[in-house]
Order: structure tokens, then sequence, then C-alpha cells
């Protein structure tokens, strides 16, 4: 373990203070789940992303149903998503804004660009935050789950039924330990 994590351990820093601690200087720019630009000195990294979701579909017409028919065959692009996310001041404080572009969300504006999230979180303390702006809420694990994380290519009816949507408001999040987490929020109540 380094000299600041034991120094979190027994309690003598916080973890934001220990991240602050590292200074490697000036900027690094790789790549991790997007192209990332580091600046360790200042605490500032910021991230590029895009997500795309894509399906080929095919259709075995049966002739003996619908004669004279044929078969259908094609690709097509489900969603695709361009976004920036990062963190200021050491992971303090959190920021993502990501725009849909094309199809949209139900309940939202389709076509052009639609804005699915923009958000800031404060990182109070070790164990909670407050996040602020247009995000998911947390209703049902089958909303509040990212399209690439599901098990299956769609969401299903029932949660596209009984989800609210995107809403701007506010979080509170509180973590007691790693077992047990406690958040509350107020939205507007837009969808």
């Amino acid at each position: 373990k380094s000299l600041e994590d034991l120094l979190v351990e027994k309690g003598v820093i916080t973890k934001s203070e220990a991240r602050g601690a590292h200074h490697e200087g000036g900027a690094k720019v790789y790549w991790r789940n997007g192209s990332r630009l580091d600046f360790a000195d200042t605490g500032f990294s910021t991230s590029i992303y895009t997500k795309f979701q894509t399906r080929y579909t095919f259709t075995d017409v049966d002739n003996d149903v619908a004669p004279g028919a044929s078969n259908v065959s094609g690709f097509s692009v489900q969603t695709a998503s361009l976004g920036v996310a990062g963190s200021v001041l050491h992971e303090e404080f959190e920021y993502n804004v990501e725009f849909e572009l094309g199809r949209g969300e139900p309940g939202l504006n389709n076509g052009g660009a639609t804005l699915l999230d923009a958000y800031m979180t404060w990182n109070a303390c070790d164990w909670g935050g407050v996040q602020m702006g247009q995000f998911r809420p947390d209703i049902s694990r089958g909303f509040s789950t990212r399209v690439e994380n599901l098990q299956f290519a769609d969401r299903s009816v029932v949660s596209d039924f009984y989800s609210i949507q995107r809403n701007q408001g506010v979080r509170a999040d509180v973590a007691l330990n790693d077992d047990w987490q406690f958040a509350a929020a107020l939205f507007n109540g837009n969808s």
C-alpha cells in the first residue's frame, strides 16, 4: 500500500486529500472507456466517448404463408450517442454531459441531437455526495442500467412503459459501508 492509502486507512487524511497528493505533473492522454485527458497536478480529468448500438436483422419469409415475398435483410443503428465526462479538484466534483444523435428517447424531443444526461456530482466527503441536473432516476434496475450493460439487446417492454425517463432534479447519496447505501431524490416531474 502507498503512504496515502495507509493515511486514509488510519483516518489521518480523506480519500480526496490522498488523490490530491499525487503530483505527476503535465498532461496525460490515454484510452480507458473513451479518450481521456488528465492533468494530475490540477486534479482535472475529462473523457470524450461515443456509444453505438447496431442491429442486424434477417427475416426469413415462408413462401407458403406469403407467396412471392422475398427475405428481408439489413443493418440499422439503434442508438448513437456522444458524451463528455470527468472530474475536477481531484474528484471532488464530477460531471457528465451526453447527447443522443438521431432517434431520441420516448418522451423526449425526437430527431436531431437530444440531451440525455447533464449533471454534476459533488462528492462532499468519502461517504456521501449530492448530484444535480438531468439524469436517470433510480426507479427500476431495468431503466437505470445503461444500455451497453443490459443482458439482452433491448430493455423490456415493462421497463419502458413504467419508467419516468430522465428528469431534472437533485439526489443525495449516503454510503454507510460497502454493503449499505441510501439515496433520496427530488425531481421536477417533467415526464
